[in-house]
C-alpha cells in the first residue's frame, strides 16, 4: 500500500469496507474525509487505472488529494475537444484519470475504450435516477468484476429514486430492472 496519509479514528473501518466491497456507496457527510478514504483503500487495492468522475469543481482538488496521500500520477481531462483528445491520447501514462460527468457523456466513444479497474463517482447524486442519460452511460462504463466506489453526502438529494439509481447502478442484478 503507497498510501502517504494517517487516517482519522472513525476511517479505517470504512476503508476496509471499501476494500472487502467490490461496489459500495460511501455516504459520509461533508468534510469526513471520503476522499482521503478513498484513495486509501484504492491504493490498498492497487487497481492499474482509476477513473475519477466528478464535478468539474472538484476535478483538481482530486488530483491534488491524489499527490498528497498517493505515489501515483493523476491526469486531469479538461479544456476544449481538441486539447481532451490529447490528454486521452497520454492517458496511458497515468494511473487516475478524472473528468467531469459531462465530460464523460461528451467523450464517451473515447472514454469507452479505456480499460479501468475501478471507478470513483464523487457527488454521485449528480449520475441521477437510471432514466438520466448520464446515469445509462455510467452504466455502461461499470464493468462486472470492476471496483465502484460511490461517494456523497447526500444520497436521497432530491428524491429516494436518486439513491435507488445509485444502488441499482452499482447491484442491477439485485435490483428491479424496470
Amino acid at each position: 500500500m503507497t498510501f502517504k496519509g494517517t487516517l482519522k479514528p472513525y476511517q479505517p473501518e470504512a476503508v476496509e469496507r471499501m476494500v472487502d466491497s467490490e461496489k459500495l456507496l460511501v455516504a459520509y457527510e461533508m468534510g469526513l474525509g471520503k476522499t482521503c478514504m478513498t484513495i486509501a483503500a484504492i491504493e490498498a487495492l492497487s487497481p492499474k487505472r482509476i477513473l475519477v468522475l466528478c464535478l468539474s469543481s472538484l476535478k483538481y482538488q482530486w488530483q491534488k488529494e491524489i499527490k498528497k496521500f498517493s505515489d501515483k500520477d493523476a491526469l486531469v481531462i479538461d479544456g476544449t475537444p481538441a486539447q481532451r483528445l490529447k490528454q486521452y491520447a497520454e492517458a496511458d501514462d497515468y494511473d487516475y484519470i478524472i473528468m467531469n460527468y459531462e465530460q464523460g457523456g461528451n467523450d464517451w466513444e473515447v472514454i469507452k475504450k479505456g480499460d479501468f479497474d475501478a471507478s470513483v463517482c464523487d457527488e454521485a447524486t449528480a449520475i441521477k435516477r437510471s432514466t438520466t442519460d448520464r446515469w445509462k452511460a455510467m452504466n455502461q462504463l461499470v464493468k462486472p468484476n470492476t471496483w465502484l466506489w460511490q461517494m456523497t453526502g447526500t444520497p436521497a438529494a432530491q428524491s429516494p429514486v436518486d439513491a435507488y439509481g445509485l444502488v441499482k447502478l452499482m447491484h442491477p442484478e439485485k435490483v428491479d430492472r424496470t
